[in-house]
C-alpha cells in the first residue's frame, strides 16, 4: 500500500511548479536561481534541496510527473 503525501508537501510542490513555470515565462532556467525562486514562494533553500538537487532536478522531475 503507497504511503499518502502530506498536504503540505503536495502544496509546497504545487507553488514550486508554478513559481518556476511564471519565472520561465520571463527568463531561461539557466537564469533562475535556487534563492529566486524559494524567495517567490516563501519557503526556506534547505526544504528546496531536501527534495531536489538543482533547478535542472526539479524541472526533470514536472516533465516526469508530466508524461
Amino acid at each position: 500500500m503507497e504511503a499518502k503525501t502530506d498536504r503540505r508537501i503536495k502544496r509546497t510542490r504545487y507553488l514550486l511548479v508554478h513559481a518556476l513555470t511564471s519565472l520561465m515565462l520571463k527568463k531561461s532556467i539557466k537564469d533562475i536561481t535556487v534563492k529566486e525562486l524559494c524567495e517567490s514562494v516563501d519557503i526556506n533553500r534547505g526544504t528546496f534541496y531536501a527534495h531536489y538537487t538543482d533547478m535542472y532536478d526539479l524541472l526533470q522531475k514536472i516533465e516526469a510527473d508530466m508524461l
